[in-house]
């Protein structure tokens, strides 16, 4: 059972994609019972002219039937970062957001916002190539074990989608609590096999059933560090000792994976201090 009315402004000066907000319509004297319902109600708001999805509950008295939606104001263009994370916007939320691929209007929207509808993406064969902007860190020693987070656009619309991440000929595994669709993918460095140096970094990502997949590439930096100095060289059996360690390649990796131990790699462990 359609409701119609004229669409009301709704502003807000915090808006940044998505708010939750609440409405209220009354049915007098009916006869029947309605069912739940889903319908999408186009508001016009101060920032655009979105959908708004309405998920609508019904509760029952007497005479009367009272509707208290719960209703979720979204903005498809303050959602996404590229067309695999606008993809991504829709998963689980019933958002329609899809990709303008257009000249002049590379943008998430709806499809009636979109000044190209021959170019309007709504699965992710129809997404760019991936592109990667950022490997912190970018080394890391040839042991492995080190946290990689990689951030950039287009990587993958779901976790299922990175197909595999390689630094080298070595695998890269990826962390699927960390990964955020279309933008960003942690994975932790095996150990490599090949002589220290920069590595190719190569994140392959699937475009669905029937499509090629497409890679994104940067460079990973193996190093092997040394150590040229310690001081000082003794200290108490009860610790408590500052010990300042020189020498190369000590600033790679993240200090989070980074240990120092006495007297061997099962020795007494000695907390770094950050600058």
């Amino acid at each position: 059972m359609p409701v119609f009315c004229t669409p009301p402004q709704i502003s807000s000066s915090s808006f940044t994609g998505r708010e939750n907000i609440t409405i209220s319509i009354v049915w007098e004297t009916v006869s029947s019972v309605p069912p739940p319902v889903q319908h999408s109600i186009d508001l016009l708001t101060a920032v655009s002219s979105e959908y708004i999805l309405v998920s609508v509950l019904f509760i029952v008295s007497l005479w009367m039937y009272v509707l208290f939606p719960a209703v979720v104001l979204y903005n498809c263009p303050s959602l996404a970062d590229g067309c695999s994370s606008c993809l991504g916007a829709n998963l689980g939320t019933g958002f329609d957001c899809g990709w303008c691929d257009g000249s002049s209007d590379d943008m998430c929207h709806v499809s009636e916002d979109c000044r190209s509808p021959a170019q309007f993406a709504t699965a992710p064969s129809g997404c760019p190539a991936a592109t990667i902007t950022s490997v912190l860190p970018a080394s890391g020693p040839p042991e492995g074990g080190t946290t990689v987070t990689i951030t950039g656009t287009d990587l993958g619309v779901t976790y299922a989608d990175i197909s595999r991440v390689t630094i080298g000929s070595s695998p890269c595994i990826t962390q699927e609590n960390s990964y955020i669709p279309g933008t960003q993918i942690v994975c932790e460095t095996t150990a490599f096999t090949s002589d220290p140096g920069p590595k190719d970094l190569i994140i392959t990502v699937q475009r669905g059933a029937g499509s090629p997949p497409v890679v994104g590439r940067s460079l990973f930096t193996v190093v092997a560090p040394t150590v040229t100095g310690v001081e000082p060289s003794f200290g108490p059996m009860s610790g408590g000792t500052s010990i300042t360690i020189r020498g190369t390649g000590l600033n790679i990796s993240n200090v989070e994976d980074t240990r120092v131990t006495l007297d061997g790699e099962d020795g007494p462990e000695c907390t770094i201090q950050r600058q």
